[in-house]
């Protein structure tokens, strides 16, 4: 769409959301977070982007279309703030911010009459320092305890070093939940349920696609995979999933200097359903960027795209690191790419290249 197509649509739905009456809703039965994040969507739209106000919208109207369990929403909350995850102060349990809340909600709550759960694809386009990893780890304990009792969730990521950070936290959780490993078998790439009846499983995949036949995957996570030159190991887990009632696809990322990789294609397929032109309810996207003709430099954009500023990073560091972005183009491409969450590459040309040397 056209930039003054987008600031058009932004307009439209900022209206449309003022009709809602959200206390008759009842969401705070759910949690009054969830309720509170919604009414900041629509008491101040200049506060977040075109995508984010389109997802609280679509919301909405999946209330009025499925079946919402609230109960199932409640319960993965406790549990994501019963886990001890790894801080700067040592093992520390986390307090759900109000934007987790309504991303619980949307993958969690939603049902279809055939009893299976709604969401089967999610995208969380966040910038650094959101705290990607607490979350997604919590999605992996989630489907080991609670899952199918054969449960195989995956931890996949461009790089076996990026995979095993996401799944080191994981383990490090479940050693605090089962301290003399009663109930797990841990090792480097595999964690395996020990209990009579339940057979879950958790494991550790790098980019390779190769190898990975006879998957059964009811839980696939992929980090940063907006670096993914190819979508290859996606894909294998992905389809693997064909058996489970209830699979569930969590990309969450960050933007990279990639371009032309397969990730942008995927992003702009995903803001497409939002702004209504594809139908597909099995998906949620919660994309955090700068709307168009936002400025790089001002504080409202760096907290209209990071929905954590005061929680797990400060507007003082965007300060500093926006300083220091002046100093080369490098340096601007990075805190575009990981901060303000933006696809772009450095400035910088070659002027004789070193192959030409």
């Amino acid at each position: 769409m056209e930039n003054k197509e987008l600031i058009q649509l932004k307009k439209d739905v900022a209206k449309r959301l003022k009709k809602i009456d959200v206390d008759s809703l009842n969401l705070d039965s759910t949690d009054e977070r969830l309720a509170s994040y919604v009414k900041a969507c629509i008491d101040n739209p200049d506060e977040h982007n075109l995508y984010e106000l389109l997802a609280v919208e679509r919301f909405f109207s999946f209330l009025s279309k499925y079946e919402y369990r609230e109960g199932e929403v409640r319960g993965f909350i406790t549990l994501f703030e019963e886990l001890k995850f790894s801080g700067d102060k040592g093992a520390t349990k986390i307090t759900a911010s109000p934007v987790q809340i309504f991303q619980f909600a949307n993958i969690k709550g939603f049902y279809r009459e055939d009893g299976r759960r709604l969401i089967n694809y999610a995208l969380l386009f966040v910038p650094r320092k959101f705290g990607k990893t607490t979350e997604t780890v919590s999605f992996m304990v989630d489907d080991l305890l609670f899952g199918d009792a054969n449960s195989q969730c995956y931890a996949g990521a461009n790089s076996y070093k990026q995979a095993q950070i996401l799944f080191g936290e994981l383990k490090n959780v479940l050693r605090r939940l089962d301290r003399n490993l009663r109930r797990f078998k841990i090792n480097r790439e595999e964690i395996t349920h020990l209990g009579l009846s339940r057979t879950s499983k958790a494991g550790c995949l790098a980019s390779n696609p190769d190898n990975l036949d006879g998957l059964n995957a009811s839980l696939g996570i992929y980090d940063e995979l907006s670096n993914a030159d190819s979508f290859g190991l996606k894909n294998v887990i992905d389809s693997s999933m064909g058996a489970r009632l209830n699979p569930l696809s969590v990309a969450i990322t960050t933007a990279s200097d990639k371009r032309d990789g397969p990730f942008v294609d995927l992003l702009n397929y995903y803001k497409k359903i939002l702004r209504g032109e594809v139908e597909n309810d099995h998906v949620f996207a919660h994309i955090f960027e700068p709307d168009v003709n936002d400025e790089e430099s001002d504080p409202k954009t760096w907290r209209k795209v990071q929905p954590h500023m005061g929680i797990t990073v400060y507007e003082d560091f965007y300060r500093r690191e926006y300083l220091t972005a002046q100093s080369s183009a490098d340096a601007m491409k990075e805190f575009r790419n990981k901060l303000l969450n933006v696809f772009t590459k450095s400035e910088t040309r070659k002027w004789i290249g070193r192959e030409y040397i």
